[in-house]
């Protein structure tokens, strides 16, 4: 490629809307990133105490623990350009995810002597 087609490319991509309009909502996920991280700060504390008091994880922080997983995961794809789509508030929020499976329990086997 001829030096003045990459200056004229470097010149098309950098006058480009799009791609200033993709670097601001790149900051605005960016800030969205370092608040998410508060709250699944405070969700694993909270998830925490809850099993210490009733013994089990409490259904909903679970929930909203894998939505928010997802939610971040698609930051993350927007932010490394993996995907164009942008994330909740501009799409809606992950909440539709398939449920996990039950855990099954495995039979207990006595230990050899």
């Amino acid at each position: 490629m001829a030096r003045g087609t990459e200056d004229e490319v470097w010149r098309i991509n950098f006058a480009s809307r799009e791609t200033w309009k993709r670097a601001v909502f790149m900051l605005f996920f960016l800030a969205v990133i370092s608040m998410t991280e508060f709250v699944i700060y405070s969700l694993v504390i909270l998830q925490f105490i809850t099993v210490l008091i009733s013994g089990k994880p409490n259904e909903r922080l679970t929930e909203f623990g894998r939505e928010l997983s997802v939610f971040v995961y698609n930051i993350f794809s927007f932010l490394t350009y993996n995907s164009e789509q942008r994330p909740f508030p501009f799409n809606a929020w992950p909440g539709d995810l398939p449920r996990r499976p039950a855990k099954r329990k495995r039979p207990r086997t006595k230990a050899a002597k």
